[in-house]
């Protein structure tokens, strides 16, 4: 399947969402995946996640506050 959406077919933006949402309940930290709306300790769960349970020695993530000042966002960078 083609990341493009046919304009002609109207089901395609429900299949898109189907795609990505299958894409991140399988890995949920891949690489490029932004988390909105979170806390401190979801970041600090994700990379437990990352370190203990997917064998990763080595992770860069990005944390951004976000502009209610309150909430911050992450998205992993590189994990090895």
């Amino acid at each position: 399947m083609s990341d493009n959406i046919e304009v002609d077919d109207p089901l395609a933006y429900w299949r898109d969402r189907k795609r990505i949402k299958e894409q991140v309940d399988k890995d949920p930290y891949a690489p490029g995946i932004t988390h909105g709306g979170r806390h401190m300790k979801d970041v600090t769960k994700a990379l437990n996640t990352l370190v203990h349970r997917g064998d990763y020695s080595k992770v860069t993530v990005e944390v951004e506050l976000e502009k209610d000042n309150y909430h911050v966002s992450f998205k992993v960078l590189k994990r090895k």
